[in-house]
């Protein structure tokens, strides 16, 4: 990873390329999991200009600094709450602060790829994780006995 950067670096000196990688998404002209295209009137009140045919993308400061706290957070709490809770806790709000609508949607996903991570590191990759204190170090140890691990 570290010779891609290093290489994607020297290019644009280089090379002076401003390519920008828009992946799969690239030759979409609106959001598919978005409202359907306005009309040109209305799309022209909101901004845009027409004949871009494209709303000028929205920014949501707020929910970056959320995000950026939230990661500060889980980074802090983790040893108190534990690998597991941490993390499904962070990941159901990411989720929310992210702009999902379906909070139990978003817990159900949090735990799911809570429990995922947790199987994939201590049962696959035998890494140690914070077991957390109090009553959220016997959830971690309640869960690693269900999954066998000692």
């Amino acid at each position: 990873m570290g010779a891609l950067c290093l290489y994607e670096v020297v290019k644009r000196l280089v090379v002076k390329s401003s390519f920008t990688a828009e992946g799969l998404t690239g030759e979409l002209h609106q959001n598919p999991a978005g409202p359907a295209p306005v009309a040109e009137e209305t799309a022209a009140a909101a901004g845009a200009t027409p004949d871009s045919g494209q709303q000028p993308q929205r920014e949501y400061p707020g929910r970056l600094l959320a995000g950026i706290v939230l990661i500060a957070a889980f980074a802090l709490g983790v040893d108190w709450l534990g690998f597991f809770v941490a993390t499904a806790v962070f990941l159901a709000a990411f989720m929310l602060i992210g702009g999902l609508r379906r909070p139990l949607l978003a817990c159900a996903i949090g735990v799911a790829g809570s429990f995922a991570l947790i199987v994939i590191f201590m049962r696959v990759a035998y890494i140690s994780l914070p077991l957390g204190a109090g009553p959220f170090r016997e959830v971690s140890l309640a869960l690693l006995r269900l999954l066998g691990v000692s």
